[in-house]
């Protein structure tokens, strides 16, 4: 019997193994599919990631600090134009261009101040800005009675809303305080007031100057025109210069060179508020502004109760403006 010696470990009753060749192209299409999994996977975590950050930034939104940034947004054109008839009101002089420039300022506002409330009433707000959102619509209420007795007095200054500007003009301003933190120049924004109400002043006794007005005697016989005694102070220093006694109105006079109306006028202003219907009018010391000169006069004014005398001094000229005392009481 013979032996076989195996080769390899192999005997020659043992099947040889044929490994089959991948097909051709079969590599490609292997890595093409490897490739299209992975891109696949890739585009899967960028939307989880997209979704994610999504959330979060959602998640981290102050319903509260959107709110105020759109409040902002809209009280923002009120405060510029409140700003705007402030600088228009402190230039205001009397003449025809500065009325009309306040005027404009002031129409501007109202348009402002109307795109504003539309604006506020369809915020949405959330629940703990509810006390900012009524503090809000009450400042907007304020400022439209505040532009409303600022109009009113730019078209006529002798009405009865003159009286009403200053108290409309603080309420705004005060009720802007509470929005600083959505309109921190709302309160600063008003002024200016002081010098509309100086102007309808001037144009109130304007007025009274062109209206003739009786005076009542101590016969208690109206006269127009009456008759009024001004005594000229002593002066060591020679006799100052000065003109016979012109009148302003029906009842106040001014020394006709040295004296202007207007400065007649705002003595006898002066010296009514230097007293009241309460206490009388006696000797009295005020100040009057010329607009003629730019500048103002410390008036000395005397009384027998019947006449005021007042006097002052404008260089070497001595400045003289005379009334009746009844025209003081019925002012």
């Amino acid at each position: 019997m013979s032996i076989t010696t195996p080769t390899n470990g192999r005997t020659d009753e043992m099947p040889t193994m044929i490994v089959p060749e991948p097909p051709r192209g079969g590599r490609k299409r292997v890595l093409i599919v490897v490739g299209t999994v992975v891109a696949l996977l890739a585009v899967i975590a960028a939307a989880v990631t997209v979704v994610l950050v999504t959330r979060s930034t959602t998640a981290k939104v102050n319903p509260v600090a959107v709110y105020q940034q759109k409040l902002s947004s809209v009280l923002a054109p009120v405060v510029a134009s409140n700003q705007a008839i402030s600088v228009s009101l402190q230039a205001l002089d009397g003449s025809k261009p500065t009325i009309r420039a306040t005027q404009t300022a002031t129409a501007n506002a109202q348009q402002a101040l109307t795109a504003a409330r539309g604006a506020v009433a369809i915020i949405t707000v959330p629940p703990a800005s509810t006390q900012l959102s009524q503090q809000a619509a009450q400042a907007l209420t304020q400022e439209n009675g505040y532009l409303q007795s600022v109009n009113t007095t730019l078209g006529d200054p002798t009405g009865n809303t003159v009286a009403s500007v200053q108290p409309l003009a603080s309420a705004t301003s005060s009720a802007f305080v509470p929005l600083a933190s959505v309109a921190p120049t709302g309160s600063a924004s008003i002024s200016g007031v002081d010098n509309l109400l100086k102007w309808a002043q001037g144009a109130t006794a304007a007025a009274k100057r062109s209206t003739p007005r009786a005076v009542v005697n101590n016969n208690n016989t109206t006269v127009v025109n009456p008759p009024v005694v001004v005594t000229p102070p002593s002066s060591s220093g020679g006799t100052p210069t000065s003109g016979s006694m012109q009148f302003c109105d029906q009842n106040i006079q001014a020394d006709s060179i040295s004296t202007s109306c207007q400065l007649a006028e705002n003595t006898f202003v002066a010296y009514w508020h230097s007293g009241s219907s309460d206490s009388g009018w006696g000797d009295a010391t005020v100040t009057a502004f010329s607009p003629v000169t730019n500048q103002s006069y410390s008036m000395s004014c005397t009384t027998d109760q019947v006449t005021v005398n007042c006097f002052g001094t404008a260089g070497s000229s001595t400045l003289r403006v005379a009334f009746p005392m009844r025209a003081v009481q019925v002012y």
